[in-house]
């Protein structure tokens, strides 16, 4: 009988959370390897997971979000003003926080007449 082991379990797991934030990545910015490069994309990803685990983002549509909120902003979301701030702030959810964040770059986008990809840079 083949047996798994929890840490087998937890390396597949990673695996296959790195793979669909890929996929979403690609579909939602099919241009994002002009900013980040082939070679560095799965590091890139794993950055933004240690960041999102840090700010207790646990449900995988934001891990998910999170990176590509990274991703647009050429991994300095942190280092937007307020950002860090929010994100720490105990009144909200992490998952709630992060669909505010993607909602506010919507709003700032469309009033401003930028394409998100426009932000990255």
């Amino acid at each position: 009988m083949l047996v798994i082991t929890k840490e087998q379990k937890a390396v597949f797991t990673q695996a296959l959370l790195l793979r669909r934030i890929r996929k979403y990545l690609l579909k939602n910015i099919p241009e994002i390897h002009k900013n980040i490069p082939e070679e560095k994309f799965d590091i890139f990803i794993k950055k933004s997971l240690g960041q999102a685990e840090y700010f207790g983002i646990r449900n995988e549509q934001s891990l998910a979000k999170w990176t590509y909120l990274n991703a647009i902003t050429n991994g300095r979301l942190i280092k937007a003003p307020g950002v860090r701030e929010y994100m720490e702030q105990t009144s909200l959810s992490p998952d709630v926080k992060v669909d505010k964040l993607m909602r506010s770059l919507a709003v700032a986008a469309k009033l401003h007449e930028v394409s998100i990809l426009g932000m990255v840079g």
